[in-house]
């Protein structure tokens, strides 16, 4: 049986073990280890980084489970199945941050943007307001005329 963890130094930057921390007695083949990273950054890691640790612990006496499940024991590769599941977009930290300040500038434009169309309106009523009334009679027979 064994027992696996994530180095506390790659921990520390916020990636978490997602998929379980022990390995079937009797396991063969290679270990798929499921990470998520909670941190505020992303991580670039590479194959061969030293990131896990492995404990393992000799059983006294026999096992009364059968931990082999079918095709996938032994595990010689990692499957095209797994793999495509994971190609989605995550949802990390980082990336709703930086879809949270896109929106925050999507904001900000429409608040400029409704803050001109607000003084224009303003502007716009006080002047006609503020017109003396042969004035306004003089627009109003304009835009009469026209149509």
């Amino acid at each position: 049986m064994g027992f696996i963890s994530l180095k506390s130094r790659i921990k520390f930057r916020g990636l978490i073990n997602v998929s379980g921390f022990h390995v079937d007695p009797g396991f063969e083949g290679h270990l798929v280890y499921s990470v998520y990273n909670a941190g505020p950054s992303s991580l670039h890691i590479a194959r061969g980084d030293p990131l896990f640790l492995l404990w393992l612990s000799k059983l006294e006496g026999e096992v009364d489970t059968d931990y082999s499940y079918g095709p996938k024991f032994p595990q010689s590769e990692i499957s095209n199945k797994l793999v495509s599941e994971m190609a989605r977009e995550v949802q990390s930290v980082d990336n709703l941050a930086k879809h949270v300040q896109r929106l925050e500038g999507r904001l900000n434009f429409t608040w400029f943007l409704a803050t001109a169309i607000t003084t224009a309106l303003i502007l716009l009523f006080t002047i006609i307001a503020a017109a003396p009334d042969a004035a306004l009679e003089n627009i109003l027979n304009f835009f009469r005329n026209d149509t």
